[in-house]
């Protein structure tokens, strides 16, 4: 609210009020809320997965499907905190689709929906419970995401990142290009060996 940033421009304190209209009101409030959401819901995936693995190692191992979900939703959380903690341009090298606002929406949509449990037995699952819990805050970062992107406020690669992932294509093409020039080689000495037998 302008209120609100005006009591911040001034360096005055904030009343809690203030502080809550600041968080729910601004782009920056709620990009701080969007922050310590995503970073509660990696530690969240990746505390559940271990608890799922710790409490059910026999089930998992009988049911390869669900130790392979659990597997993911323990790398997704990685993927999360590393993407709140400053290794943005790791990350966006090896996983481009992060580095854009529907890319990381859709990102969490998907994993809020992978990592929701149901009871086979129809009974009440602690876990389960849990599960949907973190399900839940997760989508909500991605709808935060879309919200930001659609409102054209959301962050996209930034420049030196697209120089790093430009670099590394860069080097990939030259690679490539060696390789053929060696691959043609190769075939115009093999010819001229043929030639001459």
């Amino acid at each position: 609210s302008p209120q609100g940033s005006r009591l911040v421009n001034a360096g005055l304190p904030m009343t809690l009020c203030d502080q809550i209209k600041w968080a729910c009101c601004t782009i920056k409030g709620l990009k701080s809320i969007k922050k310590v959401f995503t970073s509660v819901v990696g530690t969240c995936f990746i505390t559940l997965g271990v608890l799922l693995l710790v409490l059910n190692p026999v089930g998992l191992l009988v049911n390869f499907v669900a130790f392979i979900r659990v597997m993911w939703n323990i790398f997704f959380g990685v993927l999360m905190l590393l993407l709140q903690f400053g290794k943005t341009e790791w990350l966006l090298i090896r996983f481009g689709f992060l580095g854009h606002w529907a890319g990381r929406a859709f990102f969490f949509f998907f994993c809020g929906t992978n990592i929701l449990l149901v009871d086979p037995d129809g009974g009440s699952c602690p876990l389960c419970f849990f599960s949907w819990v973190i399900g839940g805050m997760a989508m909500f970062v991605g709808l935060v995401e879309l919200i930001f992107g659609c409102s054209c406020q959301g962050e996209s690669v930034k420049p030196r990142q697209r120089q790093a992932a430009t670099i590394n294509t860069a080097g990939q093409a030259a690679s490539f290009r060696a390789y053929c020039a060696c691959a043609k080689w190769e075939h115009h000495c093999s010819e001229g060996r043929n030639r001459h037998t």
